[in-house]
């Protein structure tokens, strides 16, 4: 995969991957990235993330790191993020890249979390940003807006309430924050980069936008949600644990979001649950918004190479149930997905393959925005999880970021399988 930032710089490896990681915020040990903390992305804690990796980059396979920084609110909480703090976060993460000489990519999420927005609170007076027309922002249960979600849930390895609910992701007010957002942090990005060499400038692999972005799934919504959460709005200890089902579609055998979106982008206004081809259109229309801000604020990122720094990253996806692999098949981004596998795994689907060669004839080029071996816990079962995503059957794997850092380096056999193959990259 070509390593050259941009189209107009004159060297490019062709056959170079990348392998970034992230170090989540929920784990402080040894050290603590937060995007309300500039000054937590250190020089110290570069040194302690590489030195915990102890991995020296070939020709052939880069390592380095990689954060995710909320557009509109925090990671989780406290709900005190601002945009001059994520700007002033993105320079010191950029500015230790070029310090260490290490790739980073960066991602710039305006979906998982959007409590500090205010677009959500439809219902509750005593909360920030109570507004009865909030109901438009947020999605619904049926085609009526007395069915809104008032809360989620979610599960990143166990079950949590979300305070806000599946945002409408095409709703008019909810895009016109995205694309300001998007603009502010790209902006950022932009000032950083043309002050650097072209040196600095290819540690920026890159700029990806969104996390997982999808209908139903990072907030999805029980049957009876709302009256669940009346009853008890501070003692989850009742609520249903069962989750989401991807055998039963979309919907995970719970009751289905989506009729906003499909009401606002005008689909249509009556009918069954919204389908995987409606939701897909959701979800391009999104991307699409948030795409246009980024090129409009760097124009640079309208970039056809076979390199391409934008990436967008769609969740839930996957044949013949799910969203579409082609959701986040928006020109000129790069198509991003998460792939969490066991050590016999083959991420992606022969859909995969299809949808590349429609979108991407000529370069069949995609990444792994979140990757990470569940099951792995030998060297061995790590080094055929790695090398089977970075040599995928199903297009170009430009870039995966696993998801995370300190649960990789704490898994029996993961860094003597990524030393394993840096060694074998050289020969």
């Amino acid at each position: 995969v070509c390593v050259c930032v941009f189209s107009h710089q004159a060297r490019c490896d062709v056959d170079r991957q990348y392998l970034f990681f992230m170090k989540a915020p929920t784990t402080p040990s040894p050290f603590r990235w937060h995007q309300d903390d500039p000054s937590s992305f250190s020089a110290a804690s570069f040194a302690a993330a590489l030195a915990s990796l102890n991995a020296t980059s070939t020709d052939k396979l880069s390592v380095g790191l990689t954060f995710q920084w909320e557009l509109l609110d925090c990671f989780l909480s406290p709900h005190t993020c601002s945009s001059s703090a994520t700007v002033a976060g993105l320079h010191n993460f950029l500015d230790n890249a070029v310090k260490f000489n290490v790739p980073v990519a960066v991602t710039l999420d305006p979906f998982q979390f959007y409590y500090q927005s205010n677009l959500w609170n439809f219902y509750d007076p005593s909360q920030p940003g109570y507004n009865p027309d909030n109901v438009a922002n947020v999605e619904w249960t049926d085609w009526s807006n007395t069915s809104a979600a008032m809360i989620a849930w979610r599960n990143w390895g166990s079950q949590f309430r979300m305070p806000t609910p599946q945002p409408n992701i095409v709703a008019p007010k909810l895009l016109a924050a995205v694309r300001a957002a998007v603009t502010g942090a790209v902006q950022g990005i932009r000032s950083w980069y043309e002050q650097q060499s072209p040196a600095g400038q290819q540690l920026l692999v890159a700029v990806k936008l969104g996390e997982e972005i999808d209908v139903g799934a990072n907030f999805f919504f029980y049957p009876h949600g709302n009256d669940i959460f009346r009853q008890y709005p501070h003692n989850t200890s009742h609520d249903p644990t069962y989750g989401l089902d991807r055998t039963k579609g979309l919907a995970g055998g719970l009751a289905a979001v989506g009729y906003n979106m499909l009401q606002t982008l005008g689909l249509r206004y009556s009918g069954g649950p919204p389908t995987r081809q409606e939701v897909t259109r959701g979800v391009q229309h999104y991307f699409r918004n948030a795409i246009d801000a980024a090129v409009e604020a760097w124009p640079l990122l309208n970039d056809t190479s076979n390199q391409r720094l934008l990436h967008a990253h769609a969740g839930y996806v996957g044949d013949p149930l799910l969203i579409e692999w082609s959701s986040p098949m928006v020109w000129p981004a790069v198509p991003t997905y998460s792939f969490y596998v066991g050590p016999q795994d083959v991420p992606g689907q022969p859909g995969l393959a299809s949808a590349l060669q429609t979108f991407d004839p000529s370069q069949h080029l995609f990444a792994a925005g979140e990757f990470f071996c569940m099951s792995c816990r030998s060297q061995s079962e790590w080094y055929r999880a790695i090398t089977t995503l970075l040599n995928s059957p199903y297009g170009r794997l430009k870039c995966a970021s696993v998801y995370n850092l300190d649960p990789f380096v704490s898994s029996p056999g993961a860094l003597a399988a990524l030393h394993q193959l840096l060694a074998e990259s050289r020969a």
